[in-house]
C-alpha cells in the first residue's frame, strides 16, 4: 500500500498548505485529489456566495482550511459534522456555500 508521501510524489494526491501566520504550525494535514484542486483553481475562485454571505466561497474555503490545519477544535454542530463512513477522523466541513 502506498504512503501519503508516495501518492503525492506520483501526483495522485496534493497536500494543501494553509496560509499560516508566523506563530502557527500545522496540527492537521489535508490532501486533495488533483480533480478537486483543479476545480478550486478553475471554478471555485470565480463563484459568488449563493447564500449572500459576506465572504466569497474561495474566502470561506481559505478560512475553513486554516482553522482545520492549525488544529482549532472541530466541535459538532452546524459548521462541522462528523461522518463515519470508514471509521474515525472523517469530517464533513461546511461553510455557507461549501461542503467538504
Amino acid at each position: 500500500m502506498a504512503t501519503l508521501f508516495e501518492l503525492c510524489k506520483q501526483g495522485q494526491l496534493i497536500r494543501v498548505d494553509a496560509a499560516l501566520g508566523p506563530e502557527e504550525m500545522d496540527q492537521r494535514c489535508l490532501y486533495l485529489l488533483p480533480k478537486v484542486r483543479d476545480w478550486i483553481e478553475s471554478t471555485l475562485q470565480h463563484l459568488v456566495s449563493t447564500w449572500e454571505v459576506e465572504t466569497s466561497p474561495i474566502e470561506q474555503l481559505d478560512e475553513l482550511l486554516h482553522r482545520f490545519c492549525v488544529g482549532k477544535p472541530l466541535q459538532h454542530g452546524k459548521r462541522y459534522k462528523k461522518l463515519d463512513p470508514r471509521g474515525k477522523h472523517v469530517w464533513e466541513l461546511k461553510t455557507g456555500d461549501l461542503r467538504i
